[in-house]
C-alpha cells in the first residue's frame, strides 16, 4: 500500500489495529494464524519512509504530515544505504553510502531547490538536475564511488522560484522594476 503512494494516516492505523494491539512484550504477534508474514509491517514502514523505482530513490514518498521521523541505512535498489530525517514537515538531510559506486538519481525533496552534496572526505560533488518522468518531480543525479557516503542538503534559495517573484515586479520596458 505505501508502494502505491496509500493515504499514511491509514496504513498506520491499520498497523495498529492488526498488528501492535496483538503484539506481546517480544514483538511476537498472537493471532493464532501466519508468522513470518507479519514483517511486511517492516517493508511497510520501511516504504512509507524511502523507496527507489526505475532507479530513482525517493525519500519520505509517503509519510504522515506534521510528524516528525528519521531512518537509518535503509538498503535500496542500486546497491545503496539510505538514511535521512524529516523534522517540521521538511527532510533535513539524506545520507546515502554508495556500495558499488553507481550512479545515483534521488528525487530532490526541496523541490527545485539547489542543493549541496558533499562526500565522506567532505569534496563537493557535482550534480545535475532533472524531472520523473510520469509525475515531473525533480531529481538530482550524481556519480558516486564504491564505498563512499554522500550527504545531500538543501544549499538555499529555490532560484526558479525566485525568477518567477521578480518577472512579477518587471516594468513594461523589462529592464527595471516596479516599486511597490
Amino acid at each position: 500500500a505505501a508502494r502505491v503512494q496509500y493515504d499514511a494516516d491509514k496504513l498506520v492505523s491499520k498497523i495498529n489495529t492488526y498488528v501492535i494491539s496483538k503484539m506481546r512484550a517480544n514483538y511476537y504477534v498472537d493471532d493464532n494464524t501466519h508468522g513470518w508474514e507479519k514483517v511486511g509491517v517492516l517493508e511497510a514502514l520501511n516504504n512509507m519512509m524511502v523507496q527507489s523505482d526505475g532507479g530513482i530513490i525517493k525519500v519520505f514518498p509517503v509519510w504522515r504530515e506534521d510528524y516528525d521521523g528519521k531512518f537509518s541505512t535503509i538498503r535500496e535498489k542500486g546497491a545503496f544505504l539510505v538514511s535521512s530525517e524529516m523534522k517540521d514537515n521538511t527532510v533535513q538531510y539524506i545520507e546515502l553510502t554508495s556500495e558499488k559506486g553507481t550512479d545515483a538519481k534521488i528525487v530532490n525533496p526541496w523541490g527545485n531547490a539547489d542543493v549541496t552534496i558533499t562526500d565522506s572526505n567532505g569534496n563537493k560533488v557535482e550534480y545535475t538536475k532533472g524531472e520523473t518522468v510520469n509525475s515531473g518531480e525533480k531529481t538530482i543525479e550524481f556519480a558516486t564511488e564504491e564505498n563512499t557516503t554522500y550527504t545531500i542538503t538543501e544549499s538555499g534559495v529555490d532560484k526558479t522560484a525566485l525568477e518567477e517573484l521578480y518577472s512579477q515586479y518587471k516594468d513594461e520596458s523589462g529592464t527595471g522594476y516596479v516599486k511597490d
